[in-house]
């Protein structure tokens, strides 16, 4: 927080440098031209271009950090700030009747803790990573896929049938299962995740409360025996 008020104070700052200009010249009634009224010096123009470019440097730095507080650092994911800056219009329109239903899957690594344990952070944030990009390219480009922390990641389906997001998700499945990782020589490692499904089609319902169910769905899926909660043979 500090920071961005950091940097948008010396933005607002770095503004009264151009508003010297102002000061400066005025509209000739007489010619309708622009006229120099008090010519300043070299020193004073270099300062005030100086500040322009600061104001510059300034707001796409400000951008920037932006972009990265609503980004998980490992996969690129939006976080929970972004998911909550995404949800927040997707459910407004679900309240207005815009939107007829709204699906959210919960997703959760297996074994990941094993991995970060065995191989080291390093090898597991490749997981991480591998896991969010499985996850994107398998979804459509109306359907939000978030990583909110650790192993836990969350898509959001829109108006979308039961059926379609069951099988995206076990189309997502299948290709992280498949996916090989070579932490170390001749030591292969294969890796697989748990779902959990809620949907609504309420006008009062939230983010918050359906992400809690689907949560609660996949929690309950990993007390399950066989693998990763799934008959291998849905697949």
């Amino acid at each position: 927080m500090t920071k961005h008020l950091t940097t948008d104070y010396y933005l607002c700052y770095s503004i009264r440098g151009v508003v010297i200009l102002q000061l400066y010249w005025k509209t000739s009634t007489e010619k309708e031209e622009i006229i120099l009224e008090n010519p300043i010096s070299f020193i004073q123009w270099l300062v005030i271009v100086v500040q322009a470019v600061v104001i510059a440097i300034l707001f796409f730095a400000w951008q920037k950090t932006k972009a990265q507080a609503y980004k998980n650092d490992k996969s690129g994911l939006p976080n929970n700030l972004g998911l909550e800056a995404v949800a927040r219009p997707i459910f407004g329109h679900l309240h207005r009747g815009l939107f007829k239903k709204i699906t959210i899957a919960a997703i959760d690594l297996d074994d990941f803790s094993d991995v970060n344990n065995r191989y080291g952070h390093k090898n597991g944030d490749k997981v991480l990573e591998v896991a969010g990009k499985i996850l994107l390219h398998s979804t459509r480009p109306d359907e939000v896929v978030g990583h909110l922390q650790g192993d836990e990641f969350v898509i959001i389906f829109i108006d979308t049938p039961d059926e379609v997001v069951l099988e995206i998700m076990k189309r997502a499945r299948k290709k992280f299962a498949q996916y090989h990782f070579s932490f170390a020589e001749g030591d292969k490692v294969n890796t697989n995740f748990t779902f959990g499904i809620a949907s609504t089609c309420s006008p009062d319902e939230t983010f918050d409360t359906l992400y809690h169910n689907a949560d609660m769905d996949c929690n309950a899926r990993k007390e399950l025996p066989g693998g990763s909660r799934y008959n291998p043979l849905e697949l």
